[in-house]
């Protein structure tokens, strides 16, 4: 069973998540020395595992173990760190299904994944990826940040003539601001855009 976690309550475990192994909120968020020194997990390099079964990476118990796409790993920084940080939030909201499936390896992996309906899936997926990014980019901050860099964002919309289009001034702002958290701009987008952290700066967001 898949259970559903609340923006908020995705918020609140990020921030635990946070304070219990990164309190000094420093960033980029060292993700990588958090799962090996802090979760004690391992780190393992999986050669051509997206290539070959369109997979970035995937967690296992006994051992207790995050494969990653090697590539990744050796050469895409922001793409290897959010794979991290996405089976992390798996590791905080799915532990106990995937313990409970005896997760050891990529095929137990499948098995655990095929006994899952669309829509259970689609709520195990998404949320673990946006825990995800709720890690790598605390939301002080990020809204801070985002502060800094939104006149910029506000000119570069202007000049593109779209100044009023709250949505891109957003995306600008991720692109100026995803290289201090080592992340790609679309999820530093999703975390200001889709979390809605724009709305602290003073933008009515995706639902205002």
């Amino acid at each position: 069973m898949v259970r559903y976690f609340s923006p908020e309550a995705l918020e609140r475990k990020a921030q635990e998540f946070l304070a219990a192994h990164h309190a000094s909120l420093t960033i980029p968020v060292p993700i990588e020395e958090i799962v090996e020194f802090k979760l004690g997990l391992n780190i393992i390099p999986f050669p051509d595992l997206s290539k070959r079964f369109d997979v970035d990476g995937f967690l296992t118990f006994v051992p207790d173990s995050i494969y990653v796409d090697q590539g990744q790993l050796e050469t895409q920084e922001t793409r290897y760190r959010f794979t991290l940080a996405h089976e992390v939030g798996h590791w905080i909201l799915h532990r106990d299904l995937y313990a409970d499936a005896e997760v050891h390896n990529l095929e137990g992996y499948f098995k655990a994944y095929g006994e899952l309906d669309d829509d259970a899936l689609k709520d195990f997926e998404f949320q673990a990826r946006n825990l995800g990014g709720r890690i790598l980019l605390p939301e002080a901050r990020c809204v801070a940040a985002a502060k800094a860099a939104l006149p910029n964002a506000r000119q570069m919309a202007a000049k593109a003539g779209q100044g009023a289009n709250e949505k891109l001034v957003c995306g600008a702002i991720a692109r100026l601001v995803a290289d201090q958290f080592k992340v790609s701009h679309q999820v530093a987008e999703t975390r200001l855009w889709g979390d809605e952290l724009c709305k602290k700066l003073g933008m009515k967001g995706r639902r205002g």
